[in-house]
């Protein structure tokens, strides 16, 4: 429960700049500070007013159970897709559009509807849209099979004559190492995030079945091995660069072993090559990981250089072992890929494909994309130009958010209780107020009534204009700042009926 409001967090940065003004820059007239001091705190001058954008919930509908029955998955898939992925039991509920992305995600092939895109509002879990198939896949390919060795090489004194071999070398050949599900990215930042959220799901995955379940890896600039190979037979100067290698990976396996009993929030934060992420280039090009994470740049040199080629002719080889087996392209946030930049990412895809050998029309592929909008027949057509695939295929999934329609301005006698009891600090009568009153949906409301544009949408509204909309007659600062610490006070998370929250500009 935090014990911030905007206007507090606000405060206190503004306070940290204005002593370091005073400190860096100090003066010996005293009277000079205070004149100094009086015009930085003026409105507008190192701080803009805050802007307030209401994030509307998601309600989880859908029992996992449930849905991975209608998308033709066992119980038993369900039961360990919910614990990898959320960490629940079978009694969790997905929301509307994940359950729906699942479903149609794995439709049969003979399916028309097969690609997804989901343009659900800020926080209402887009990413697991997308990694609830892909992982479904992954548990239904390996649930019945034994659990891999990994190869820990960086542990090994390597001398001229061997061969090098890398991480999942001495893994079980119950299937063809291919990249299963490739996740692109339009920056580095975006790469890091997705990474620590797959990461948290293997580490789930690796306390439940004694070894990877899966492999993932990030391919970008920064991934470590640079355009070296170890060649069939070492030599004394490919030693030298495999023992510089070994000393990097054994250093960030060492660090990952001290945080083995910390929590798994912490944990997910840290690369771990035992939990089947796969830190280098060498070790993806020699068996390409499952899941593969990179940015557009990266993925348009890849396509060029020989160096890589063994990670797209492993994955056309799996492709090409069953039609069942389908190869997921996932694109983040597609409305940012428009005019130019649009087209020369457009034009990357098509090169994927064509040298994983599918077709824009093989029931092999699988597209889904997350988007802020994209709506009509206009959002279709744009999918169809992007992808180079049929807009008969895609179904997009708004999502289902809860809108809150609290009567405004608040009742004089609600917000006198309601600052009764936050001065009174009776923790047990404010649960019992927030059951006939929630604070955060009258805030929700007045946020969406004072953000909305002319043409529909809403958009981040100024505090003292949701403020007065929010009390009416009766606004003052002071009391706006109390409602935010009711707010603070109320519970955020029921799966059954969830509440609004909030983001300060």
């Amino acid at each position: 429960m935090s014990k911030f409001t905007p206007n507090s967090i606000l405060q206190y940065i503004q306070e940290a700049y204005h002593k370091y003004y005073d400190s860096a820059f100090w003066m010996k007239d005293e009277i000079l500070m205070q004149e100094r001091r009086a015009l930085l705190n003026k409105v507008g001058l190192t701080a803009q007013e805050i802007f307030l954008e209401t994030v509307l919930p998601y309600p989880s509908e859908t029992p996992i159970i449930e849905a991975c029955s209608n998308a033709g998955l066992p119980e038993d898939v369900a039961l360990l897709l919910g614990k990898i992925l959320f960490g629940k039991d079978d009694q969790f509920k997905l929301r509307k559009h994940q359950a729906q992305s699942l479903i149609t995600s794995l439709a049969a092939n003979d399916q028309e509807k097969r690609n997804v895109v989901v343009t659900s509002g800020t926080g209402s879990g887009k990413t697991e849209s997308f990694l609830l198939p892909i992982l479904a896949r992954l548990i239904s390919e390996r649930i019945d099979s034994s659990p891999p060795h990994l190869n820990l090489w960086w542990e090994k004194a390597w001398s001229s004559g061997e061969k090098w071999k890398g991480l999942r070398s001495k893994s079980n050949k119950d299937f063809t190492p291919a990249v299963r599900a490739l996740i692109l990215y339009p920056t580095n930042a975006l790469v890091e995030d997705q990474v620590s959220r797959i990461r948290q799901a293997a580490f789930r995955a690796l306390a439940i079945n004694g070894a990877p379940l899966f492999y993932f890896g990030r391919y970008t600039g920064a991934t470590s091995g640079g355009t070296y190979y170890p060649p069939k037979i070492l030599a004394a100067k490919d030693t030298q660069r495999i023992k510089q290698l070994s000393e990097e990976i054994a250093e960030l396996d060492l660090e990952a072993r001290k945080l083995d009993d910390s929590d798994l929030e912490t944990r997910m934060q840290f690369s771990d090559p035992r939990c089947g992420e796969v830190l280098t280039r060498w070790d993806m090009i020699e068996s390409p990981p499952d899941i593969l994470i990179t940015n557009v740049s990266m993925l348009n040199v890849m396509l060029l250089r020989e160096n890589e080629s063994a990670i797209f002719d492993q994955t056309k080889i799996w492709l090409a072992e069953s039609n069942t087996n389908c190869f997921s392209l996932v694109i983040d946030e597609l409305h940012g890929y428009r005019g130019t930049q649009g087209t020369e990412v457009a034009l990357i895809i098509r090169n994927l494909l064509d040298r994983l050998g599918l077709e824009a029309d093989s029931p092999q592929l699988r597209c889904i994309g997350t988007s802020a909008s994209l709506n009509g027949e206009e959002g279709l057509s744009y999918l169809e130009q992007f992808y180079g695939v049929s807009r008969d295929t895609f179904s997009v999934f708004t999502g289902n958010s809860l809108v809150p329609d609290q009567k405004l301005p608040i009742d004089k006698d609600k917000v006198e209780e309601l600052l009764k009891l936050l001065n009174n600090n009776d923790s047990q009568a404010l649960q019992k107020f927030f059951t006939i009153f929630s604070p955060r949906k009258a805030l929700a409301s007045a946020g969406l009534a004072a953000g909305l544009t002319s043409s529909g949408v809403n958009i981040p509204a100024r505090l003292d204009a949701i403020g007065k909309i929010l009390l009416g007659e009766d606004y003052s600062s002071e009391i706006f700042e109390n409602f935010f610490k009711a707010c603070n006070k109320e519970p955020l998370i029921s799966f059954e009926d969830p509440q609004p929250s909030f983001r300060a500009h």
